[in-house]
């Protein structure tokens, strides 16, 4: 075990090994070899999970954002509910169809069109912040645009990792590419609040931009494989069609779905309201609000 141990220290230091340090490396079950980022050593799958950070710092950044300029603008936690709910309304709606839409669309195109789309969306609020001029209908229409747009861009990088991967690299690849999503979701919330207080809400729209355009660059170094043709053999009414049946017909796919949703729409909304306690109950300020949802992201990590 102790040649083990060093054989498998060398090969990370890619220092040369014997041929009886490599036997006794060869020997090792597979299993307790370390490979926890096994699946960066690809750099086209290195591009993607850097984007997803981006991507997930920049969501993370906006959430703070909205939740605070619009309880500061109207003191309504009705109108916070409500802004949560079109959020998450089109990833109810518009996901199955982009799923079906990466498939069938060039996957580099459409996720660079929606980085476009992000980029113009907060630049443009980062200005109506800036100048004053903000009203509580731009931060619905802002809201709007930009969860129909991460519906889509969302299933479509996902599709992308076991096309930028080898099968057995596959499982380590979507554990990191959760990892990035939830090292964001603890930094981001409070990086958020900080920067209201420093730089002004209309500071962290054009920190999204920025963040957004850390995607673009991503995309453009990344080798996307092309869509293949057989998925473009039958219509997309029928792709959709064919993947809701697979979901309702196969009971463990369906339970998973289930659980995936309930909690979204029963226990994770109460996260909208931490404005209300930030501001009311607490009364401190919108760095106290990034510190409330990022204590709230570590929550499960605790009870686990």
């Amino acid at each position: 075990m102790i040649a083990a141990a060093r054989s498998t220290r060398n090969i990370d230091l890619e220092e040369p090994v014997t041929p009886e340090e490599d036997a006794a490396v060869a020997a090792v079950p597979r299993r307790f070899r370390l490979r926890t980022f096994s699946s960066l050593r690809h750099a086209d799958y290195r591009y993607l999970w850097t984007g997803t950070l981006f991507m997930s710092a920049g969501q993370w950044i906006q959430q703070v954002t909205l939740g605070w300029l619009l309880y500061d603008l109207t003191g309504s936690s009705v109108l916070l509910g409500m802004l949560n709910g079109i959020r998450a309304l089109p990833f109810l709606v518009a996901s199955p169809i982009a799923g079906v839409a990466a498939d069938r669309m060039d996957r580099r195109r459409l996720i660079l069109t929606t980085q476009y789309i992000l980029i113009i969306t907060a630049v443009s609020m980062g200005s109506l912040v800036a100048s004053g001029y903000l009203k509580v209908w731009h931060l619905f229409a802002f809201t709007v645009i930009t969860g129909v747009t991460w519906a889509f861009v969302d299933p479509v990088r996902q599709s992308l990792v076991p096309a930028l991967v080898p099968r057995e690299d596959l499982v380590n690849a979507v554990a990191l590419n959760s990892a990035a999503f939830n090292l964001t979701k603890v930094i981001g919330p409070s990086l958020g609040g900080a920067l209201i207080v420093f730089s002004g809400a209309a500071g962290n729209f054009f920190v999204q931009s920025a963040a957004y355009v850390g995607v673009m660059i991503s995309v453009y170094w990344m080798a996307i494989p092309p869509t293949p043709p057989e998925a473009r053999r039958t219509s997309a009414l029928a792709n959709l069609k064919e993947g809701l049946v697979y979901v309702w017909s196969n009971p463990a796919v369906f339970a998973l779905m289930t659980s995936a949703l309930v909690p979204r729409i029963f226990a994770v909304p109460y996260q909208t309201l931490m404005p209300v306690f930030q501001k009311d109950v607490l009364k401190v300020g919108p760095e106290g609000l990034g510190i409330l949802l990022q204590r709230r992201a570590w929550a499960p990590c605790w009870r686990g």
